[in-house]
Formats: C-alpha cells, structure tokens, sequence
C-alpha cells in the first residue's frame, strides 16, 4: 500500500488542489507554541526547548467543520506543518498522503518506549510548577500508518512526564483511558485493513476511521480527543517532554495535536450556582426576586477526604444585601470540608433583599485555596473565585396614561409596561382581558379601566386608565389687545376640552396683521406704523372634528406720553386743562399733584385729562403712573390771568 498511496499523492499533486484545506498552520517562536498558545490556568512554564525541524512544529487552527475535535492548538509531526512549499501538513482531505523524509534523527526516549529504531524526531520540552494536585491536557493523536499497518510498524509517540524538585520516574502519561496501556497504533484501531477498518477492535472507542474523508485531517486514522493527566504535588517542578517520531523508516508520517490552553493545572474544586428563576443568569440574584443555591464540587480524588479554604469577599453585606431564607443567624463558612466519597457541598436559599436604593451592581466573590500544601506560594496562588452579583429591582412602569376619545368611537389602551422583570402577565378589567393591548369599545360617557401588570419576579402594579369621550373644545383669549406702535405684542390662546392634537386658523382681516412666530398657542405679533382697530377670529377644531371660534380686537395705538408744562386756566377754553396726550390709550392711570410746599392739591386714580385746575398761579409737581407701568415727573407752570 506504501506505492500505491505514493502514486495517489503524485496524481493529487499533478491536477492541483480542488478543495480547500480547512486546517490551518503558522509558525511562532518555540516559546510562543508553550506559553501563549498550549498552557492554560494553574501552570508556569521555564526552561522551553524544541528539538526538530522549524517545519515540523506549528499551532494550528481547525474549524468545526472539519470534525478534528480540538479548535486551535500546537502540532507536531514527523512529516510537515505544511508551510513549506512541496510538503503536504495536516490538511485533509484523507485521500491526501503526508510522507515526507526529513532526514533527522530520532529520539533515544521514543526508540527505548517502541523497542525499534526513530527518526525525524520532534520533541517539545519544558519545566513548569503546577497549582493543584493534577496537570493534564487533550489531545488527538493521528497517523498515516493507519489502517495499512496496523500491529506492524509503529510511529512512536509519548508524552513523558517527570520530577525536577520532586521524585517521579519519566512516566509516558498518553496512555489508553483507565488503563497504563500507551496509545500508539496497536493499542487503539479497529484492525488491520487496506480500506475502512472492520475490526478486530482495540480499543477502538477512542479511534476514528478516516478512510472515508470525514475528518477533514490527511490522516487515515486518527484518535477521539484524549486526556493526558496525572497526579502531581502542588507547588513543586516537574519536567514534561512531548516527542513524536517515524518507527522503522522515514514515511507514512503522524502527527498529535494539542489543544490551546489545555495545559493546565486548576485547582481541584469548582463553584457554579443554580437560580430558582430559570429567567436570571444563575449567577444573578435579583432584590426580593429569586433565590439561588451555590454548589462547591471537589474534582479531586473523593476516596479521600478533602478541606478548602473559602473567603467571602466583595461588596455585598450579608444581612443586609442579603439573607439565607429561613437562618437568620447564617453566617459564610471559612473552611469547606469534603467526607470520603463526598464530591459536593451546597448552600442554598439565598434571596437579595430589596432596598430601594439605585446602585451599581453588588458582588459576591466566592475565593477558595486549598489545604492539601504546606506550600505558601502554592496556597495563594491555587484558588478558585466565583462571582454572584446582585441587581437593584426597579418596578414596574404602566405607561397608560388617561386618554380622551371621540365620543362614539373605540380605541385600543396599551399598558406600555417598563422596567421590573420581563415577560409580563396582564389583566385588564371591565371586562377581563389578559394581553398588553385592550380594545375598550366604544366611549360615550367618562370611563374607568383598572390594568393590573405582574412581572417574573411576582411584583405586580395596578394602575386606573380614565378615559373620556371628547366635547367642544373651550377656547380663551384677552379679548381686548392694545399693542404699542412699532412694537412686539404676544397673545395666547388657551384651549380645554376637546381632543389634541388640534389644528388652528386665524381668520385675519384685511387690514389686520399676520403673526410672525408661534410657539404651541402663543403668537407673535409687530404692529403697524399708524394706529388701527381690527377683529380677529380664530377656529380651532379638535381630532373628532369638533370645531370652536373665539373674537378677539387688537388695537394698535400710539404709546407716546406728552405731560404739558403750561396750563392757563383764565376761562377762554383754551389749555384751561391739564391735558396729557396719549393718556387715554391707557385707562386706569393715575395722577397725583402737589404744590411747591409739598401738598397734595389733585388725585385721580383714572385720570381722563378732565382736571381743571383753581389753584392760584405758580409752580407745580406732578406724578403720573401710567397704566402699563411707566412712572412720568416732572413741574409745570400755572398761570390764572
């Protein structure tokens, strides 16, 4: 099969490529494949080295599609990555062949694991210091040998785990799941074939026949996603080699994948929550809404016990932000202890209290270490933190309001309801309706509707919906308007009853004036040169068509004020009056005279230039209080003879 594969390769290679590969590869630094692309939460990594081709190393990115299992991730091989041109990498499709002779040699770990000759080794290495008692990593392991020569030709691949600052032997930790079996080709297949596989299985729940294309990977075979992980002593070093290698020849190349972040070491306790509102995020407690359980669940081994740390921290005060339905006298735990066979701890009954107070989110944080090291650093950094937060409750908001309809007619109320919880419940009265909207029917007399709306958190509001049928509307204006010559006068038209919006005309006589601007019913008018005298009306008609004039005058006269400084009251008729021009224009000024010792001799609180004066001739003072506001002094002369 090994001539017959290579022929298929030369075709593919001579009509070109007509799919499109879907994993994709680039190249990093060595440092870069471990720490920012394999290592995850709870390990540090030092001392990386990679020994290899550049070409035989990669992270990778495989989408959905193409089945592989794992999204992104490092790759390495005893064949190509790929990025060199006239070398095929990991992408399908399978019918593909990766056969690639590098011409580098082997490795004395992989040699001694397959009790035969390596070559084209690629081997990543480096120290790290775990932060919990397991470090572990997935994987998929995936071959060109498959199915062609299965139980014959091994490639060899392992990943060797042992201790720096700790006794621990080198230990290959890729092994078959539950079993001290290594994988490698002859421990998980499902036989030996020159096509799809047809057994005997070996272990073939965690293999995959690739024959047939539907792993989009060149692979023939390859594994399910796979764990590797072992115990390990918190805080203390350990050395992990990850090495893959041709057995036997250089040809038929593998490759494993693994996946990005998934070096781990997290500690071996988590914490989740679950809400008794299935409507709320189960991190989120709403005030006097929901209540919420936390579970502490141990992931480490429950055939012993267990002990963790747990401090409660964050800006939520306990019995005063929040309660423990039912214990008043509840109080947060400090240590969190697990009995043989125990993996979980819960507390439940949690409920936000209601405070009425407007303010940013309030949290929770859950932060637990464990007890299992005597290790300071290892005990400060090994922890878990979990967040519950704590939202204001804000009530509901009906957005009916009061509404005006023409009589006769019917229309359709909408609660309009905001803020609370949604989804709501409605219940409208008279008669009983259930949905948002409310066809009330038709209105001829003043009429209630009571809506009542309930949220998910069972904090229901009942609002009262007036509505009442439409009549003329009233209108008001000052229906006598004197405006100044040359000046800026505004007249306001009040409007009640009826239905807005309304449309309103001014019906402006030929010599009237137009208003220049209106704001809502308030207009603005610039009187003419000369004095004039005119009659406008004004229709206004509302939404039902109900229609109201009203009459208004608006006079434009001249404001001038001339005080006379001479009067000579000798009986001729003639200036025998202390005659003020332009005082008429403005009844209901006043006038009050006073001779040269201060007394009063004249007062008029209406004066209409109708004051003759008897007094002996002299000197006189006069104040006039004009009626739109002007205050006017001053003497004048009288003379008798």
């Amino acid at each position: 099969m090994k001539n017959v594969k290579s022929l298929l390769f030369i075709t593919s290679l001579s009509i070109g490529f007509i799919t499109n590969a879907q994993i994709t590869t680039s190249t990093m630094s060595v440092a870069q494949y471990v720490t920012n692309v394999l290592l995850g939460p709870g390990v540090t990594a030092s001392g990386i080295t990679y020994t290899g081709l550049p070409r035989m190393i990669a992270s990778f990115t495989a989408p959905t599609s193409t089945n592989l299992g794992l999204k992104k991730g490092v790759y390495l091989t005893c064949g190509s990555n790929g990025t060199v041109a006239g070398e095929l990498g990991p992408a399908g499709p399978s019918s593909l062949f990766q056969s690639v002779d590098q011409n580098q040699p082997g490795d004395v770990s992989l040699t001694a694991l397959s009790g035969i000759g390596t070559n084209d080794a690629a081997v990543l290495e480096f120290d790290f210091v775990p932060q919990s008692d397991t470090v572990k990593f997935r994987y998929v392991f995936g071959s060109e040998e498959y199915n062609d020569y299965v139980n014959s030709i091994n490639d060899a691949f392992a990943f060797i785990l042992s201790g720096v600052s700790t006794p621990l032997a080198a230990t290959n930790i890729a092994l078959v799941p539950g079993t001290t079996i290594p994988i490698t080709i002859n421990t998980v297949n499902n036989g030996n074939s020159m096509g799809v596989s047809t057994g005997p299985c070996v272990n073939c729940t965690y293999y995959r026949d690739n024959i047939s294309g539907t792993i989009d990977c060149v692979y023939d075979g390859l594994t399910t996603v796979l764990t590797a992980k072992h115990k390990v002593i918190c805080g203390e070093t350990y050395h992990i080699k990850i090495a893959i290698a041709d057995a036997s020849d250089n040809v038929f190349d593998s490759g494993v994948f693994l996946e990005a972040g998934s070096f781990s070491s997290a500690p071996p306790i988590s914490v989740s929550s679950s809400n008794s509102n299935a409507s709320f995020t189960d991190s989120v407690m709403v005030e006097d809404c929901n209540s919420n359980c936390v579970y502490f669940v141990r992931t480490s081994n429950t055939a012993q016990k267990d002990s963790f740390k747990l401090q409660v921290t964050g800006n939520a005060i306990l019995n005063s932000d929040y309660i423990q339905i039912g214990n008043p006298s509840f109080t947060w735990p400090t240590q969190l202890n697990f009995a043989i066979g125990q993996d979980t701890l819960k507390i439940c009954n949690l409920k936000a209290l209601q405070d009425n107070i407007t303010e940013t989110t309030d949290t929770i944080v859950f932060t637990l270490t464990s007890y299992t090291t005597s290790l300071s650093s290892c005990a400060i950094s090994t922890s878990v933190k979990f967040k519950f937060y704590i939202n204001d409750y804000k009530p509901i908001v009906i957005g009916a309001k009061d509404t005006i309809v023409c009589n006769g007619a019917t229309t359709l109320l909408n609660a309009n309801a905001s803020f609370g919880f949604s989804s709501y419940t409605f219940t409208w009265t008279n008669p009983p309706t259930f949905t948002s909207n409310f066809n009330i029917g038709v209105i001829t007399s003043p009429s209630t509707f009571t809506i009542q709306v309930n949220d998910i958190c069972n904090k229901f509001i009942t609002k009262v919906i007036n509505v009442t049928p439409s009549t003329l509307p009233i209108l008001s204006a000052n229906p006598f308007n004197s405006f100044c010559l040359d000046s800026i006068k505004k007249i306001t038209l009040d409007i009640n009853g009826g239905k807005p919006n309304y449309t309103i005309n001014w019906n402006i006589p030929a010599s009237g004036i137009t208003p220049f601007d209106t704001i809502n019913t308030s207009y603005f008018f610039t009187q003419s040169l000369l004095p004039n005298s005119n009659t406008y009306t004004i229709t206004v008609t509302d939404q039902c068509n109900n229609t109201n004039t009203i009459s208004i005058i608006i006079n434009s006269i001249d404001c001038n004020i001339t005080v006379p400084n001479v009067v000579t009251a000798n009986g001729d008729n003639i200036n025998d009056t202390f005659k003020i021009n332009g005082i008429l224009n403005f009844p209901g000024s006043s006038l009050i005279v006073f001779n040269r010792w201060g007394n009063k001799i004249y007062s008029n609180d209406d004066y209409k230039n109708d004051w003759k004066p008897e007094e002996a001739s002299g000197t006189y003072f006069y104040i006039l209080n004009v009626s739109d506001g002007r205050k006017l002094n001053g003497f004048f002369q009288l003379f008798k003879n």
